[in-house]
């Protein structure tokens, strides 16, 4: 028992002896490997295949201020304390599988016995950036509400099962989430409401088909920039833009739209700056002329029938009609 204590001292205090500067001795922390940069200390730890392995090197990395830790084709199934101790700004995950199983944790007197658990416990403060591409994700009860300082979350290339709800909710302080060439099987009613304050939302090349407002946050009130191209839509809700007051950008671009209605647009038409739908098989008729009236200068995209018009830049219809 001595013995373990004393080697776990020693492990301190050589972390402690290293602070901001100098990474600290490769053995200590294996498999992982740290590099000191101009910005910081980043951490990567590859080629793990049971997230125990990653205790000890965690025990020595708590005692440093890292800006990233990146996790790299590696196969981890995590409980809620899995990051607990570390201070990181950012962290990445890229080639894993990254599963957070459920069950029963203690935090101090607290046990969270039931409903949605903080993963990334202790980063409450700190964590700032989410980054994960080529995963298999799936957060299981993860609640990313009390991330104070998360304003960044970005998917890419990556498989998720189901998009959750829970995940979101209460996220109140981030202002972009970026979801690129996933694969997501089924997304949850409301999945993305949670996301009160969110500036930026992309969710790009998913092969979406149906939208529904649901997803998105009941009032956007902060949302500028809603990034949906390379997707299969062919129609728009009704209600799609509804409570987005300061929406500017709306990207379309590389759907299946033949027409777009009016209706949904009404509600954002008076603050647009920028709408794309370059790369849909739009229909120049009657139907898109009030794209011409009211987004002049504003809309990018080229008809692709009637015959006379194919080819022709929407706004440039105006002048032959």
């Amino acid at each position: 028992m001595r013995r373990s204590l004393a080697f776990l001292l020693v492990l301190h205090c050589a972390a402690a002896g290293a602070l901001y500067s100098a990474c600290p001795n490769a053995a200590f922390i294996y498999p992982c490997k740290c590099t000191l940069t101009v910005i910081g200390f980043r951490v990567l730890c590859a080629g793990v295949s049971d997230s125990a392995i990653l205790r000890t090197p965690f025990l020595y990395l708590s005692q440093y201020k890292l800006h990233t830790l990146a996790l790299k084709n590696a196969n981890l199934t995590v409980g809620s304390d899995f990051f607990s101790g570390l201070d990181v700004g950012a962290i990445k995950v890229e080639d894993c599988t990254f599963r957070v199983t459920g069950g029963d944790l203690k935090l101090g007197r607290k046990l969270l016995s039931t409903g949605s658990r903080p993963t990334f416990m202790n980063l409450e403060d700190k964590l700032e950036v989410l980054y994960v591409r080529h995963t298999q994700l799936d957060l299981g009860d993860t609640n990313l509400g009390p991330m104070k300082k998360l304003t960044d979350f970005r998917i890419n290339r990556s498989h998720i099962r189901l998009l959750r709800k829970s995940w979101f909710d209460g996220l109140g302080h981030l202002r972009s989430f970026v979801m690129d060439s996933s694969i997501v099987e089924s997304v949850e009613e409301c999945a993305l409401s949670g996301l009160s304050n969110i500036k930026v939302l992309a969710w790009k090349t998913g092969g979406l088909q149906h939208l529904k407002r649901s997803y998105f946050p009941p009032t956007a009130f902060a949302l500028t920039y809603l990034d949906l191209s390379d997707n299969k839509l062919s129609s728009l809700p009704d209600d799609i833009f509804n409570d987005m007051p300061v929406l500017e950008t709306v990207l379309l671009s590389r759907n299946v739209f033949h027409v777009l209605l009016r209706q949904p647009w009404i509600p954002v038409l008076s603050h647009l700056t920028l709408v794309h739908l370059d790369g849909n098989p739009l229909v120049c008729n009657s139907t898109c002329q009030w794209i011409i009236e009211d987004l002049a200068n504003k809309v990018t995209g080229t008809c692709t029938a009637p015959p006379e018009l194919a080819g022709r830049p929407l706004n440039a219809i105006e002048r032959m009609q």
